[in-house]
């Protein structure tokens, strides 16, 4: 007998072996019940995998040789800001590189606030250049492409967004990173909740961010898998972000689209958890589910578009990793509706026998705490304990309960997709707290005015002045 036919007839004895055991089963749910243990498994798999590679001390960058440090140019696209920009500014400007080698740009589009006004103010004392996009392309990824064609001087570049402060030991590191490998097209940072007090809300996006960006963005790459850019503290080679031709603006979530571009184009992504920026958390819950619609619709167009180029494109680990990832996106659509169908079959005795396994609470109990207790536990080990995340964790249902109204929302999402629903671009709105500059008496701005502002911006058309 050949190889091939001795596999053959060994999967064939072991699938009679399977079904003659599922036969002698007494319970009729074994099925249902397997089914709902697999969903379970492969998640604690990944989970248990990522929270390992997690534990791996992140190395520092080691350049080749003799180099010389780049001019890097960092852009900063700016609509609606005047509540954040000066603390922006401020941070930015604090960037730890040598003055004759850094250019940092601020480009504007205008809207329905004083950002033009404050920014030329700030220009006249700090080292920052203001422009505005003159581009026919009004959106984010429209005033970064207008920099890098109309001003940009350096071979690296850096993006933030105005609503955060980035460490000044960042640009040092991150060329290092670009200095060491000359295949790395991009090195991305962590990004941490800068008020996490402020709220319950706010409290729990600044413990998913540490999740995320500690563990699982850490972990995944750790294992072979994929890093991308997550919209903000990101170094590009400049010759690698042109070779992809930039930032597509008809893509809602624009920094993960150009992360999947250039691994497909061939490049590499570094991530690395020691380049660290605060962000501003969303002040409400429905600042909270706009934001969290665009990035849910974005990723819809990401699923569409670069599922079928990874699988093609990429091998080995990074294209299973890009898979399953890609793949995790739309599970809300499977995995609320098959779960939502056990309920009836709790009031069946045999069927809660069959399914209430202690080691299946365990570890349905256990995984969550371990999940953001290991971020904790890193973020401890170098001296910071938030002691208030402490009770959130163990208790498990504020998380549970989280992550639900997160699972809602990617449903809307398919939802309004699928009824070809056009999702407007909406600007996350900022907390009016903090040292930036606030409103004059008489400026304020109605709400209309500055949704007009932001609908023009994401569609490319004029303001009327």
């Amino acid at each position: 007998m050949d190889l091939a036919g001795y596999l053959l007839y060994r999967l064939a004895e072991s699938r009679f072996h399977l079904v003659e055991a599922l036969k002698g089963s007494r319970s009729e749910f074994l099925f249902l019940t397997l089914f709902v243990y697999a969903l379970v498994g492969v998640l604690a798999a990944y989970m248990a995998v990522i929270l390992v590679a997690s534990h791996r001390k992140p190395r520092d960058p080691a350049p080749r040789g003799s180099w010389t440090p780049p001019v890097v140019t960092v852009i900063v696209p700016c609509l609606n800001e005047e509540d954040v920009i000066a603390r922006n500014v401020e941070a930015v400007t604090r960037l730890d590189y040598p003055a004759d080698r850094l250019q940092i740009v601020y480009v504007f589009d205008r809207g329905g606030d004083r950002t033009p006004e404050i920014l030329e103010t700030l220009a006249r004392t700090h080292p920052i250049e203001v422009v505005e996009n003159a581009g026919g392309d009004r959106s984010k990824a429209g005033a970064i492409n207008h920099v890098l064609r109309t001003r940009a001087r350096g071979s690296v570049v850096a993006i933030y967004d105005a609503d955060t402060r980035p460490e000044p030991g960042n640009v040092w590191r991150a060329v290092r990173w670009l200095a060491e490998d000359p295949t790395i097209a991009l090195v991305n940072g962590r990004r941490r909740i800068a008020d996490p007090g402020a709220s319950l809300l706010s409290r729990l996006v600044s413990m998913e961010y540490h999740a995320l960006y500690r563990i699982e963005h850490y972990g995944r790459p750790v294992t072979g898998g994929v890093a991308l850019f997550y919209g903000s503290n990101g170094f590009f080679r400049r010759e690698a972000l042109e070779s992809v031709a930039g930032f597509d603006s008809g893509m809602l979530v624009e920094d993960i689209d150009c992360g999947f571009r250039l691994l497909e184009d061939g490049w590499r992504v570094v991530y690395d958890p020691h380049l660290e920026e605060l962000d501003e958390a969303p002040p409400d819950l429905a600042a909270w589910w706009r934001q969290r619609m665009r990035w849910a619709r974005g990723w819809i167009q990401v699923v569409g578009r670069h599922l079928p180029l990874s699988v093609r494109r990429l091998t080995g680990r990074r294209r299973l990793s890009a898979a399953f990832m890609l793949v995790l996106i739309p599970s809300p659509l499977v995995v609320v509706p098959a779960l939502s169908l056990l309920l009836p079959f709790f009031i069946v005795p045999a069927y809660r026998r069959e399914f209430f396994q202690p080691i299946f609470w365990i570890v349905v109990w256990t995984l969550p705490v371990a999940y953001f207790m290991t971020s904790w536990f890193h973020d401890a080990r170098r001296g910071e304990r938030r002691w208030a995340e402490l009770p959130i964790v163990l208790a498990v249902v504020p998380m549970i309960g989280y992550f639900a109204l997160r699972a809602l929302v990617m449903w809307k999402a398919f939802f309004d997709h699928a009824r070809g629903r056009r999702q407007a671009w909406t600007k996350t709105a900022r907390a009016r707290s903090g040292p930036g500059p606030a409103q004059p008496p008489g400026e304020a701005h109605e709400e209309s005015a500055a949704h007009e502002a932001e609908e023009a911006h994401r569609q490319g058309r004029p303001l009327a002045r």
